[in-house]
């Protein structure tokens, strides 16, 4: 496996049947699951294409260093954790008698907004080998009422 991983790193080639997800849908809690918004769409990739992820995502991190402040999606690091900082930080500053005003920003759907061709171009101008940025993303088909979809093809991925 090793060897195959290597020459996919290598040349930017990712088999095309190692792509291919099932998507399936989980209700949120106490929700209406017949309205798209609210179930949790999770796509069920190969073993050999998770366990590739997993390699990839392990050799991205020595490329790609996170910012200090960012707590989502970077281990050892929770939300809650970050929350927990900013309660201390408000404490200090109410501990000394100093006014402070806090902004929150939660962006909706941010990952489904990204500008795809952007993120590419970052990418390219790190360290990161090159192949790496010509991988393409996954194509998937959708489970309904254990009918399977017709296959999708993200945008970016055209």
């Amino acid at each position: 496996m090793n060897r195959v991983f290597n020459g996919i790193l290598r040349t930017g080639h990712f088999p095309e049947e190692w792509k291919r997800g099932k998507i399936i849908t989980i209700p949120k809690a106490g929700k209406d699951p017949r309205k798209p918004e609210n179930v949790r769409p999770i796509t069920l990739l190969s073993h050999v294409a998770k366990t590739f992820e997993w390699a990839l995502l392990t050799k991205l991190r020595l490329f790609l260093t996170p910012r200090q402040e960012q707590y989502g999606f970077r281990e050892g690091h929770s939300t809650t954790l970050q929350l927990i900082r900013v309660l201390h930080y408000l404490a200090s500053e109410r501990n000394c008698d100093r006014y402070t005003v806090a902004v929150f920003l939660d962006m909706e759907k941010a990952f489904d907004r990204v500008w795809h061709d952007g993120l590419i171009y970052k990418l390219i101008d790190t360290s990161l080998p090159p192949a790496l940025t010509k991988l393409s993303p996954t194509s998937c088909n959708a489970v309904v009422s254990a009918s399977l979809s017709t296959t999708y093809y993200p945008p970016h991925a055209r």
